[in-house]
């Protein structure tokens, strides 16, 4: 009977050491854990807070050079579109802000910190505010996926950015950020992905997803016969016809109530500023 009891008692000796030894261990890794995440926490806000001044840095770099459009009737349509679309968008660690600059180039891309780019030349190639919306809706996906970041930082190294805060040289730096951001080719997962964010969002935004099928076939039409233009959209994006396909089937599958905008497209792209010639 004693010696029961002994190896019971044993038994709970080892149970008890053994609980307190798992308690210990999870405590331990939950320690671990949160000490990694805060970690992470700051390190992210310390690269969304640079993002942001970078941001304010290459607008106030573009509007030196004269390029961005300061017309009424543009602007404030492509913050319509923007809105709408917003409004069914997740916020964001930072505003989103849409520029559109005078350039026959034919390409929309984003910058750190929430910057969108709209050359004037994508503009007139489009035929409505809901080809726009489209094509700002896949700009969006690049934004919320911070690929621009992403990108830059592997291209040029992270310590760029934090010298940009400190020297005399901070100015040849924006335009260096600016170059190599324009110049960005991103990879085929990449803009799938943004292709999918911004199909999911003009269905929420009430707005039918066959528009950037649309968008993508006039700038490959206009690809085709326009050479004298200067088209990086469809050059950066590559399967063009998988993209445009991809579009027309997810609007196929859907029964939504779309609401067009009362938006006179040709209105807009007749009030854009003559576009300056790059080469002159």
């Amino acid at each position: 009977m004693k010696k029961g009891f002994y190896i019971l008692k044993d038994l709970g000796i080892i149970l008890a050491a053994v609980l307190l030894m798992l308690f210990l261990s999870y405590g331990v890794t939950e320690l671990l854990k949160n000490k990694r995440e805060g970690k992470q926490d700051r390190s992210r806000h310390a690269v969304l807070s640079i993002e942001s001044a970078l941001k304010s840095l290459i607008v106030e770099s573009l509007s030196l050079q004269e390029l961005v459009v300061d017309v009424p009737e543009v602007n404030g349509t492509i913050q319509a579109i923007m809105d709408r679309l917003l409004s069914v968008t997740d916020p964001q660690p930072y505003d989103i802000e849409v520029l559109v600059l005078n350039s026959p180039v034919v390409n929309a891309l984003t910058f750190p910190g929430g910057l969108i780019v709209v050359y004037s030349g994508l503009i007139n190639s489009l035929d409505s505010a809901e080809e726009m919306a489209a094509v700002l809706a896949h700009e969006l996906g690049h934004v919320v996926n911070r690929d621009s970041m992403k990108s830059l930082s592997r291209q040029i190294g992270l310590s760029i950015f934090f010298s940009l805060f400190g020297g005399r040289n901070a100015q040849v730096l924006v335009e260096r950020i600016i170059q190599e951001a324009t110049n960005i080719r991103f990879s085929r997962a990449v803009e799938s992905r943004a292709d999918d964010y911004a199909l999911d969002l003009l269905t929420a935004a009430k707005i039918d997803p066959a528009n950037l099928g649309a968008a993508l076939d006039n700038l490959k039409k206009e690809n085709k016969h326009e050479l004298g233009k200067i088209l990086k959209y469809i050059d950066s994006h590559p399967e063009i016809d998988t993209r445009i396909k991809k579009a027309h089937e997810k609007s196929s599958l859907l029964e939504e109530d779309y609401k067009p905008f009362e938006i006179n497209w040709n209105e807009v792209k007749n009030s854009l500023p003559p576009i300056r010639d790059l080469f002159r």
